[in-house]
């Protein structure tokens, strides 16, 4: 008897393309195919693209001019 093997990178694509295609929910997809919910989740997190051409935060300098307050008399 052959053991079920453990769904790999490329499985992990699979199923997370055909449940977005799928009307069920995350969780309802999990169950329906026997994955486990919450490594679902960790190879959906895993998936999402990172920012393309961030490559650092920088800073600009902002310049305030000084307020004058004119009393009326």
């Amino acid at each position: 008897m052959q053991e079920k093997s453990k769904p790999n990178k490329i499985d992990w694509e699979k199923h997370i393309e055909e449940c977005e295609r799928s009307s069920e929910s995350q969780k309802q997809y999990c169950k329906k195919q026997g994955l486990n919910y919450s490594t679902f989740i960790y190879w959906c997190t895993r998936r999402k693209p990172k920012l393309e051409g961030v490559t650092s935060v920088q800073f600009g300098e902002v310049k305030i001019k000084p307020l004058v307050v004119v009393a009326q008399t």
